[in-house]
């Protein structure tokens, strides 16, 4: 019977990587595959194709780092971005980097998750997951960071709409009618008012 290739396959959260050289006394053919958690394994064709087999064995019991919090962000970031069985759901893909497909490269980057209320965040959404790109942030913290947002400049410092009406005091419309009168935030006097009084302090 002619040997089935099946490398670069997938069964369940393993990748098949390549043909196990055959020892004496093997049955079956086994295949080295890597698992979504960053460990490989072996498996015959047998296990993978009836389903017996879809993972190392870290979803039965943990190892190392795997299903801490810093783990599941990562492996949420690669199921989004890399692992095609998830990749296909989302419209934008973003890319991650071929260093950071390493758990443990990752977390060298990176670093723990500060708090459950913490997650991967992208600086400039224009670029991918990669070192010197991400952080780890809040929820209000990435609200601030969507593309969607209204970014202004006044005297050098940069911040959202809703930051600078936060920081004079007024309301994000009061903002927007100020501008769309006279083009810009320079002149707000309320505006000056607070960052005279900064400056003060």
């Amino acid at each position: 019977m002619r040997l089935v290739d099946i490398s670069g396959g997938r069964y369940g959260d393993l990748l098949v990587i390549e043909r196990v050289p055959r020892q004496p006394g093997d049955k079956h053919t086994k295949w080295l595959c890597r698992c979504d958690c960053g460990n490989t394994s072996i498996s015959t064709y047998i296990n993978l194709k009836t389903g017996n087999t879809t993972s190392c064995g870290c979803k039965r019991r943990p190892h190392g780092d795997t299903m801490t919090p810093t783990w599941k962000c990562w492996h949420s970031m690669m199921r989004r971005c890399v692992w095609k069985s998830d990749a296909h759901r989302y419209q934008n893909v973003v890319r991650v980097c071929e260093r950071w497909k390493d758990y443990r490269l990752f977390f060298a980057d990176v670093g723990e998750r500060p708090s459950p209320d913490h997650s991967l965040d992208r600086i400039d959404n224009a670029k991918g997951y990669e070192p010197g790109n991400v952080r780890w942030a809040t929820a209000k913290e990435q609200c601030g960071n969507k593309t969607n947002n209204r970014w202004i400049e006044v005297r050098g410092e940069r911040k959202i709409l809703t930051d600078w009406a936060r920081y004079c005091g007024v309301t994000p419309a009061a903002i927007r009618s100020y501008i769309a009168r006279h083009g810009s935030l320079d002149s707000y006097p309320k505006l000056i008012l607070a960052l005279e009084n900064q400056n003060c302090g």
